[in-house]
């Protein structure tokens, strides 16, 4: 009997164990596509900087 308990024990740390790797790799999916949306933002307005520059050395000359 003492068995069955030890073993009920192990399975409910391992299934715990599980769910949190699960809702760290869900974060970190989370966080990565907000990275990704962020440095997708960041390029664009590179691209409007450097376009406004360009812009701005035609009108000086």
């Amino acid at each position: 009997m003492e068995n069955a308990v030890y073993i009920l024990i192990v399975l409910v740390v391992l299934v715990f164990a599980f769910l949190l790797g699960a809702l760290g790799r869900a974060r970190d999916s989370g966080e990565s596509s907000e990275a990704a949306r962020l440095t997708t933002e960041l390029e664009e307005e590179r691209a409007r900087v450097r376009e406004l520059e360009t812009e701005l050395e035609r009108a000086r000359s």
